[in-house]
């Protein structure tokens, strides 16, 4: 028996009116926390043939993860233009019980939402649950229990606060670390990158 997701999808179809596009733009994130995802509908010209589609590699309970490609036919040449891009878009509950998608590049190698989250957990993470620290996360920090001091420079720059074992952010729950000594990591991304 199939699990029923807990990202509620909505396929549509959507004008494409430029020439290539953006992978990115293979998906929206509703404000109720939907996901719509859209094959896109070809756009032609004298020059250029070009449709976009999006296709779910894997669908979890929480979790799910896409691949958007676009092919552009330019006439006069053999082969297509084409791009591809994959994301890994994870459900969870926030504080005020508003609902957060939080949406990561991943390498279109990753052919499931295992691999996908393997490549986006940093090595010192996975080398600290190896060796049975602690690890809490919150958004796209990790942080983990050290044993001689803390370290939450990484911390600088983002929007997250730590005071007295808590780390506080303006869309995230608070998380208590308690007492003891924490290491903050930042998850690895690819979404400033465009496609592959």
């Amino acid at each position: 028996m199939k699990k029923e997701t807990a990202i509620k999808i909505n396929q549509s179809t959507k004008d494409l009116y430029c020439r290539t596009i953006d992978p990115s733009e293979g998906f929206e994130i509703e404000k109720d926390g939907s996901l719509t995802i859209f094959n896109f509908s070809s756009y032609k010209s004298n020059k250029h043939n070009t449709s976009a589609n999006v296709s779910i590699v894997e669908n979890a309970s929480n979790t799910i993860l896409i691949k958007v490609e676009s092919i552009d036919w330019i006439s006069n040449q053999q082969y297509p233009y084409s791009t591809q891009g994959c994301f890994l878009i994870q459900k969870t509950v926030e504080k005020f019980n508003r609902v957060h998608l939080s949406v990561d590049r991943v390498p279109c190698t990753k052919k499931s939402i295992f691999e996908a989250v393997d490549y986006l957990t940093p090595a010192e993470v996975k080398k600290a649950e190896i060796s049975g620290r602690k690890i809490k996360r919150q958004g796209d920090f990790f942080f983990v229990e050290m044993k001689k001091k803390s370290n939450l420079d990484a911390l600088h720059g983002s929007r997250h606060e730590f005071e007295n074992g808590k780390v506080k952010h303006p869309e995230h729950k608070m998380l208590n670390l308690g007492s003891g000594n924490w290491k903050a990591i930042q998850r690895i991304t690819m979404n400033t990158k465009k496609a592959d």
